[in-house]
């Protein structure tokens, strides 16, 4: 609710000054600072050069790039009549395959399981 709240004053400003419509000739400018902003201030660990890291961060942004556009021009026949895209399975599965490689990777502890008896008194039960 006080969310609603916070965002009506942005709303009412935004659409009486029309924001987007004056900003929209810049979006392309705007979307490559934000990126290269937050590839050129990234850090990783001390084991890592400052140029090895940009190039790391440099890569990993053009390769899912090109996964997004690779994935949002596949052609997609739904079994209903709504249109569909590839975008969420894609998404699922990559948040999964990070959860699996981890896991083949730390493999966990697992202590050795105690079989005992319940103690129970007279009268516990009902």
């Amino acid at each position: 609710m006080w969310v609603d709240q916070f965002l009506i004053p942005f709303y009412v400003l935004f659409s009486t000054f029309q924001f987007y419509e004056t900003i929209q000739s810049y979006m392309l400018y705007i979307l490559i600072g934000i990126s290269a902003l937050l590839i050129l201030t990234e850090s990783f660990s001390e084991r890592m050069e400052v140029y090895q890291a940009i190039a790391l961060s440099s890569f990993v942004f053009l390769l899912s790039g090109l996964f997004g556009y690779e994935i949002l021009d596949l052609p997609v026949h739904s079994p209903f009549f709504f249109r569909s895209t590839m975008l969420f399975p894609a998404l699922t599965g990559l948040f999964g395959l990070s959860t699996i490689l981890f896991s083949l990777l730390h493999t966990p502890e697992i202590p050795e399981q105690r079989i005992e008896e319940p103690e129970m008194e007279k009268g516990e039960i009902a």
